[in-house]
């Protein structure tokens, strides 16, 4: 819960600032969600290596939107990828619902869906492609932007 709420608390303070250029790593142009999945890879494989600090995370955004998925880094080697309730839909709830409760690891809290995956940074990255196309119904072609502390 502590992790939760702290990961939420310092995006909604990314977001607010329009997040600066520190911190902000937006995917080229050939970025698009369709080639997203190796730097998602690679940015989590990084955030794994400063697990256990509370202000370790990263945010998949498509910015027309402000649709996001993001991810905390955990004591042990632990991805948790939260998806907060108050920013889906009724319709993006149920899909979310479809998706991520059928996934080990995965549950849904009053404040929205939370998964742990252990170490698998390959798999994390393949769960936030899904998320962005079976929740959220991006097209392969939506340019996204990656945020990291």
């Amino acid at each position: 819960m502590r992790i939760h709420l702290c990961v939420a608390l310092a995006i909604i303070a990314a977001l607010a600032s329009g997040c600066s250029e520190q911190g902000t790593t937006p995917m080229n142009d050939d970025m698009s969600l369709g080639k997203a999945e190796p730097r998602i890879t690679s940015s989590l494989q990084s955030l794994l290596q400063r697990s256990g600090d509370d202000e370790a995370w990263i945010i998949i955004q498509e910015e027309a939107t402000s649709k996001f998925v993001q991810f905390a880094g955990l004591d042990g080697g632990v991805l948790l990828l939260d998806l907060p309730v108050q920013t889906l839909s009724p319709e993006e709830h149920v899909r979310a619902q479809q998706l991520l409760l059928g996934l080990a690891g995965s549950a849904e809290t009053e404040f929205g869906f939370e998964m742990k995956i252990s170490h698998d940074t390959e798999k994390a990255a393949g769960v936030a492609i899904r998320v962005l196309r079976e929740v959220y119904l991006f097209e392969d072609d939506v340019e996204l932007t990656l945020i990291e502390n």
